[in-house]
């Protein structure tokens, strides 16, 4: 019961995160509206972000039945794993620690990095708690039955946010059990799962951009009338791998490693650079274990870590903003302790229990901090989306749209609202209303047109 009051007390706080703002609040008023609009992107790229935890949120908003849109479904998620995280912990139950157990402790401390931005529907939170929960569930997992079940969850985590991708890579192991042993159920049980969940991602990414994929206009295959420009698509991944390098500069997205690594890690927090040092170190050392497993042949073991190395990889030289992947450096320091455990040595009850009190004090630390800028709690309705200072522009067909007065942040109100003017000149109707979505005008459909709305 504790519990879940916390977890209402968090729902109940304004939405803080500044991606919210950014474009969350009004992605999901648009589903809560209209579902899924053709070429919404073209209204703002930002719109075309695909995740599945936004129509999840407008889903369980009760925008319609309660006169507000609800934010809360991150807490509630929060509460769940961290009820999981904290019933199947097991270090002082049995005398044999699980592996699992230092990835809870891993779960718990990316909870209390992230308890001041669950208020928000942001996506981050989902897609990489799901990484830690599948990789934890992995160890307790008793057959590769059971272990495929979590692929097919990695599978959904890449509907949420493609960081979690590489954790598909999993299912090579319950894969070649399944042929292996003729499990041909299994097999037909776990790939229609896997469609199932894809496809309506890949056909709503189409609805939205015109891409299967977005922001990656590489993989283009259709020609809709709602199809955003390709160069529109490829700056904004562009910007999206600029930013994530601390460079904030989308025509620099093409710089040599030795020019924005300084800058990056620059860009870093005292704590976040000694997390990318220890990550390095650890590298390094269970290079050496990798060979001690290769002679045992725990060959899972091995690609374990091959598949955390990969995540690790992927999320440096695409995009490395810390938010996009930081319990990717989180889960090798877990790794190693989880090791440590399964050893006989004199060191093993230390570790335990050192990594447990510190786990503990930082979550309290960081509760009590959130704990001093907390409104008073609301015990029926939440605090609303923060409203934005818009002007108000009547479109063609007498449609009326806001746009931003003051920098890029829109909230959930007024709606539709988006932040660059500018693009209103750009494109137009595909029929009489915003249901019926939107697309680039003629002499723009092959034009250098950027995110902001501008033409090169």
């Amino acid at each position: 019961m504790a519990l879940l009051f916390i977890g209402l007390m968090i729902a109940s706080q304004k939405p803080e995160a500044y991606d919210t703002a950014l474009y969350h609040a009004q992605a999901i008023h648009w589903i809560e509206e209209y579902g899924c609009t053709k070429g919404l992107g073209n209204l703002h790229n930002r719109f075309a972000y695909n995740s599945s935890f936004l129509c999840l949120q407008a889903l369980y908003s009760w925008a319609s039945i309660v006169g507000q849109s609800l934010h809360g479904m991150n807490a509630y998620i929060a509460v769940i794993l961290v009820g999981y995280a904290v019933m199947s912990f097991r270090f002082f139950k049995i005398k044999k620690e699980s592996i699992a157990d230092a990835f809870n402790l891993t779960i718990l401390l990316y909870i209390g990095y992230s308890i001041s931005t669950l208020s928000s529907p942001h996506t981050d939170f989902l897609a990489m708690s799901l990484i830690l929960y599948i990789i934890s569930k992995w160890f307790r997992a008793p057959s590769m039955e059971e272990k495929s079940l979590l692929c097919i969850l990695a599978i959904f985590g890449c509907t949420v946010k493609l960081t979690v991708a590489p954790l598909v890579l999993l299912a090579l192991c319950p894969l070649i059990d399944f042929f292996k042993h003729k499990k041909w159920k299994y097999l037909l049980f776990c790939t229609i799962m896997g469609i199932v969940i894809v496809i309506p991602f890949l056909v709503r990414n189409i609805f939205i951009s015109g891409y299967l994929i977005y922001p990656y206009p590489v993989i283009d295959i259709f020609d809709f009338d709602w199809k955003m420009p390709s160069y529109t698509v490829m700056f904004d991944h562009n910007e999206i791998v600029s930013w994530g390098r601390g460079i904030k500069d989308a025509y620099l997205y093409d710089l040599r490693i030795n020019e924005w690594l300084p800058v990056w890690f620059q860009s870093l927090t005292i704590t976040e650079k000694y997390l990318i040092l220890i990550n390095i170190i650890l590298m390094i050392l269970l290079m050496f274990w990798v060979i001690t497993c290769i002679k045992k042949k725990q060959y899972e073991l091995i690609y374990l870590y091959c598949v955390f190395l990969t995540g690790m990889f992927m999320w440096f030289f695409s995009a490395p903003l810390i938010r996009y992947g930081r319990v990717y450096l989180y889960i090798l320091p877990a790794f190693v302790i989880g090791l440590l455990l399964q050893k006989e040595c004199a060191a093993k009850t230390i570790i335990k229990y050192a990594a447990t009190i510190v786990c503990t004090i930082y979550i309290c630390y960081s509760f009590s901090e959130y704990a001093k800028n907390v409104s008073p709690l609301r015990l029926i309705m939440p605090e609303d989306y923060k409203e934005y200072s818009s002007d108000t522009i009547t479109w063609e067909k007498g449609v009326k749209i806001y746009t931003v007065t003051k920098g890029d942040q829109s909230g959930y109100n007024p709606f539709p609202m988006i932040p660059y003017a500018s693009r209103l000149d750009l494109i137009e109707l595909r029929g009489d209303t915003l249901k019926d979505g939107f697309r680039m005008k003629e002499e723009y459909q092959k034009a250098k047109v950027n995110t902001y709305g501008s033409v090169e």
